[in-house]
């Protein structure tokens, strides 16, 4: 989706929103773009978020180590 970057943000602002309240939204925004609506890839998604939002909530934010190189001589 093109629109992934304004459904986070959304999402951020408002967890509580269904997947079909977000997909309303971006109808309203974008009225004609989204006629077919990719309600499933939104959902999908939606879990995700959920997750990571739930998962920082117990367990703190994740942490993503710098990769190290390693040099082989």
């Amino acid at each position: 989706m093109k629109v992934t970057g304004q459904l986070r943000a959304w999402f951020d602002e408002e967890p509580w929103r269904t997947s079909r309240e977000l997909l309303v939204c971006l109808q309203a925004e974008q009225p004609g773009q989204y006629l077919d609506p990719p309600l499933r890839t939104l959902q999908r998604r939606l879990k995700i978020w959920r997750k990571e939002k739930a998962h920082a909530m117990v367990f703190g934010p994740m942490h993503v180590e710098p990769a190290i190189e390693l040099i082989v001589h």
